[in-house]
């Protein structure tokens, strides 16, 4: 054999080598689903494969990656694996880090194979959080040739962009300041706007009456106690989710008791639930709405006629007197 004979051989034997370790192109992978979701929303994805590759494939392992999705968490029960449409699996995936796992001969039982010009889909839902940001989903098949045993392959070019669309919250008080005597009742409007880019859910409001105010009514009717009323879904539906952009107003009306302590604040804020700690608050991330009272000063008029006041003897230094005194004007006489 010559020397570039023999050259020629060993190039040849590391180009195969080169091609037998690098992915094959024997199947379209795309990885579907909405572009967008709001933090605290459930939506469906899905993983497809299609296998172009002549031959049937089979020991399938599809993997769909988390990585770059913070706040993004895996609903359980929510897959179902099909081949050309017909559902064979439902079997939730392994978690492996961040990662989630289908191995279709451990996990849905028997040797699955995949056929050439076969499509096979893993639809699955995700689920966000408060502290969901955007990221990619990405997706990777690993497989083998059923007619060249004992060579892995794979391809990991699945690739699905997600914006998340922040929720956002504002609270409005009207008027900030109300003139009222005592004894008056005053109303103050309250105003609630999402002003996020996302829909806001489980919306809870909560107005918080000085010591000098004492609660008379709401509209719509709140959830009173003591000084405090709030406003969940339950006294008004549409705080269950809002649009961006959507208003919501409420008035509350209570009645001047005191000379002090005549000051309201409002507080807003929404979350994945309300139990668990919620994605904004006003009360702590800033933006509680307050108001007060003006108390209106007004002078009383005493009406009274007092009594002469005769001494019947001359060393005595005090006498006892009474008569009636009238409050005849606007204001509030006091001891």
């Amino acid at each position: 054999m010559s020397r570039s004979a023999a050259i020629h051989r060993s190039v040849t034997a590391i180009l195969l080598l080169l091609l037998t370790a690098l992915p094959a192109a024997a199947q379209t992978l795309g990885v579907g689903g909405d572009s967008q979701i709001n933090q605290c929303e459930e939506k469906p994805f899905t993983i497809t494969i299609q296998n172009n590759s002549g031959n049937t494939v089979g020991l399938i392992q599809i993997t769909a990656r988390l990585a770059s999705l913070t706040g993004f968490a895996y609903v359980t029960g929510s897959s179902s694996l099909a081949i050309n449409g017909t559902p064979f699996c439902s079997s939730d995936p392994n978690p492996s880090g961040t990662d989630l796992v289908w191995n279709l001969d451990d996990d849905c039982g028997g040797a699955n194979v995949l056929a050439d010009g076969d499509t096979l889909t893993v639809t699955f839902s995700l689920a966000t959080d408060c502290s969901a940001v955007s990221g990619t989903l990405n997706a990777r098949i690993d497989y083998e040739d059923v007619s060249n045993p004992g060579t892995p392959l794979y391809d990991d070019s699945g690739v699905h962009t997600i914006t998340v669309l922040p929720g956002g919250v504002t609270i409005r008080k009207r008027p900030n300041v109300i003139p009222g005597e005592v004894g008056q009742d005053v109303t103050w409007t309250l105003e609630v706007v999402n002003t996020g880019q996302g829909v806001i859910e489980n919306v809870v409001v909560t107005d918080l009456l000085g010591a000098g105010l004492a609660y008379a009514s709401s509209d719509p009717s709140g959830n009173n106690s003591g000084q405090t009323t709030t406003w969940t879904s339950a006294e008004v539906a549409a705080f269950a989710a809002m649009n961006p952009g959507d208003t919501g107003t409420l008035d509350i009306t209570a009645t001047v008791t005191a000379c002090e302590n005549l000051d309201n604040s409002a507080d807003v804020r929404w979350g994945c639930d309300t139990i668990t700690p919620p994605c904004f608050n006003t009360a702590t991330d800033g933006g509680t709405a307050e108001a007060a009272v003006r108390r209106l000063v007004t002078s009383p008029l005493l009406d009274f006629v007092h009594p002469d006041v005769n001494f019947d003897e001359y060393c005595r230094d005090y006498a006892d007197v009474s008569f009636p005194i009238t409050n005849i004007g606007d204001g509030t006489a006091h001891n």
